[in-house]
């Protein structure tokens, strides 16, 4: 299952120092129930991380000035 970066940056960009894991779940796979939205966000039993991504600067920017408006 593969998330769209830029929906995650404004998730991340709110932490000190924001970085987005890369992960594989390991079990079933459902929405979040503590998410509106059907398919923003998922939880799972357990996740593998399979890598780390740092936000680059213009989209870190982009994801700040996203949570300021909301």
């Amino acid at each position: 299952m593969v998330r769209d970066f830029v929906e995650a940056a404004p998730w991340a960009a709110h932490h000190e120092s924001p970085i987005i894991y890369q992960v594989e779940p390991e079990g079933n796979v459902e929405n979040d129930p503590d998410v509106e939205k059907p398919g923003l966000s998922y939880r799972c039993p357990k996740a593998k991380i399979v890598a780390v991504h740092n936000i680059p600067a213009n989209l870190l920017l982009a994801a700040q000035l996203e949570l300021l408006r909301r």
